[in-house]
């Protein structure tokens, strides 16, 4: 077994057993939901795996002619508001992509036989110490989305994780390449920063408002301003 997988399965081991609730039918995959055509045939040319990603190089058969499509497939992923007592606590780092540092979400791979909440533990843990072992906490999923359609297969899955006022972060157990520094923010400086646009990670928006209209915000965060 490498070192990584090792460090993977006694991070797993550290994690909290939590019961899980019934598997329930993707919401978006909605079968009443259908287009008022068909959609093209595609047909995949090559694939190329570059690390967590495929690339896939295809066409789509049209009545013109073939068309170039690809399309980026990608292991599915978490993403993780978490509060801790009325604040919610970011994760800033380096993103390389669009050469910025970013506030985000904690955020990661949900690993082969993993639910989106154990994955959401287990990167809790990694990027910022806190460890889920309080009576006090309270976890809500907050569903999928898919953050690029048109280009991408990647789902994000959604979990809320409240942790109690006093709650301090141990140690942490970052990925090779990975760093990022703790942001704490209270309800009216979160949704300051979102309407002023310098928080940019989709991800934010989709939970925020899927905690607003399940009266998780209020409950969590307090009344707004």
């Amino acid at each position: 077994m490498s070192a990584d997988s090792q460090q993977a399965q006694e991070g797993k081991k550290n994690t909290p057993a939590v019961s899980q609730p019934e598997p329930q039918p993707e919401p978006w995959r909605d079968p009443v939901l259908a287009g008022d055509f068909e959609p093209f045939p595609y047909q995949v040319r090559d694939r190329t795996s570059l690390g967590r990603y495929v690339i896939e190089r295809a066409y789509l058969r049209t009545p013109q002619g073939l068309s170039p499509y690809s399309v980026v497939r990608c292991q599915p992923c978490v993403c993780v508001l978490v509060a801790v007592g009325r604040r919610v606590l970011l994760v800033r780092q380096y993103r390389y992509a669009v050469d910025s540092w970013q506030d985000e979400l904690v955020a990661g791979g949900i690993e082969e036989g993993e639910s989106p909440v154990q994955a959401a533990l287990r990167e809790l843990r990694e990027e910022t110490g806190y460890v889920v072992n309080d009576p006090g906490y309270q976890v809500a999923e907050l569903g999928s989305f898919f953050p690029s359609a048109g280009s991408s297969d990647e789902i994000m899955h959604l979990v809320a994780v409240r942790l109690p006022e006093g709650a301090r972060p141990g140690d942490t157990d970052f990925d090779r390449g990975e760093r990022t520094q703790l942001v704490l923010l209270d309800r009216a400086q979160m949704e300051r920063r979102m309407a002023q646009g310098s928080l940019v990670h989709s991800a934010i928006y989709v939970a925020w408002e899927r905690m607003r209209l399940r009266g998780l915000l209020d409950e969590w965060f307090g009344a707004g301003e």
